[in-house]
């Protein structure tokens, strides 16, 4: 069984019930599509994991940012550091 992911109303993709909960039930659903390795081209962790970047550079160094990122399995997110030139995240606003 497959879903459509829409946006205003247009499909913009299909997807799978393979990476997880797509109704959205719990509040908050994320398609986990890894992150990507920006200097060889590479995305990693397809199925795993969701990451997102946050708000918040490293106070000591702009050229690092923090981001979040949610493992397909288990309940807790969890917190990175990483070059905002080399790693590549999802970007999701949240309205409080």
């Amino acid at each position: 069984m497959a879903g459509n992911a829409t946006f205003n109303g247009m499909i913009m993709w299909e997807y799978f019930p393979n990476v997880g909960d797509v109704t959205n039930n719990s509040g908050f659903s994320a398609i986990p599509v890894g992150y990507a390795n920006l200097v060889s081209n590479i995305f990693t962790g397809s199925y795993k994991y969701s990451t997102f970047w946050t708000a918040t550079s490293l106070e000591t160094d702009d050229a690092m940012a923090y981001y979040k990122y949610l493992i397909y399995n288990q309940p807790d997110v969890y917190t990175g550091t990483a070059d905002k030139e080399s790693f590549g995240a999802s970007v999701r606003c949240i309205q409080k």
